[in-house]
């Protein structure tokens, strides 16, 4: 099995592949306790504390919004917060997706445990559409749009494909190859990109696309666990894609708050009035950001994470 890229390890940070990740889920659904607790182990042991750590340097630095939603952010609540205040909170909103996967695999292995088990296959396709109702039906009950995309519901549909993948792989169900797959990835991420200049602005393809794009995801996740060989594979399997994979949760974390530190002075240096407008600006902060994300793996989250291999 090949190596893959920023994609494969974000969607499978755990494990070298699908099967891996469904053969705990697997055990916790056949009622192991023990692999119940290790899965939330290793899960938090590799989510939350680079998002600590970000969160005690953006306190201490007096990062806006930081000290003022602090627990919310602890709590991986950050989601809830600014659905209850309709709020784009700058420099720490990008914490709203931390939230909602954190909750996701909260939620996830109970599901696994108490769902009958002819009933999970179903379950989870019907989340698919259930989500495309919910987006509809949200600013038709007034929902406002933040805390319509802020809440799990919005992005359950990527969530619940990638937990089947991992179970009809798992099982060996599902294959890259296999030419109904390839016609819904191909398909959705084409309408996805250009539906819009095909038919115009168009409400269901707002409400459509992340789904279209979460079908087309998992098949290249799939594509790549699979060693598929070819350019645009090797590409997601060479080494350096590998390691900014590896700190890609890091670089993500951190980005907005290099923003807050660096970009008065790179706007005095580059003399620009929008950091991220000025190509030299911007690169600067990635390039910033990715070193501060690499120290941060190297010394601080990959110790840690020698303590997941007890478990």
């Amino acid at each position: 099995m090949g190596s893959a890229g920023i994609l494969y390890y974000q969607w499978f940070p755990d494990d070298a592949n699908p099967a891996a990740q469904a053969g705990i889920l697997s055990s916790i659904r056949k009622g192991a306790m023990a692999s119940h607790k290790k899965f939330y182990i290793k899960r938090f042991l590799r989510l939350a504390p680079v998002f600590y750590l970000a969160l005690l340097l953006m306190y201490a630095f007096n990062v806006p919004n930081a000290r003022e939603t602090f627990w919310w952010h602890i709590l991986y609540l950050s989601n809830i917060h600014f659905a209850i205040t309709n709020s784009w909170q700058e420099y720490v909103a990008h914490f709203w997706s931390l939230a909602v996967e954190f909750q996701f695999y909260l939620v996830w292995p109970l599901v696994m445990l108490f769902l009958p088990k002819k009933t999970i296959f179903t379950s989870i396709l019907m989340a698919v559409p259930a989500v495309l109702a919910y987006r509809f039906l949200c600013p038709v009950l007034g929902v406002p749009e933040i805390a319509m995309w802020v809440l799990p519901p919005y992005s359950l549909d990527a969530l619940m494909l990638g937990a089947l993948l991992a179970l009809l792989s798992h099982h060996g169900k599902i294959s890259s190859n296999d030419w109904w797959f390839k016609i819904c990835a191909w398909s959705g991420v084409t309408i996805a990109a250009f539906g819009g200049h095909i038919f115009g602005s168009s409400e269901i393809l707002t409400h459509t696309g992340p789904t279209l794009l979460a079908i087309f995801s998992s098949w290249v996740v799939l594509r790549a666990a699979e060693g598929a060989e070819g350019a645009p594979w090797k590409i997601l399997q060479n080494k350096t894609w590998i390691s900014i994979g590896k700190i890609s949760y890091g670089i993500y974390v951190f980005h907005l708050a290099v923003q807050y530190l660096l970009e008065p002075r790179l706007k005095t240096l580059f003399s620009m009035t929008n950091a991220w407008t000025d190509i030299g600006t911007a690169m600067t902060m990635i390039l910033i950001s990715t070193a501060l994300a690499a120290m941060s793996w190297r010394y601080f989250e990959e110790p840690i994470n020698r303590y997941r291999r007890h478990f």
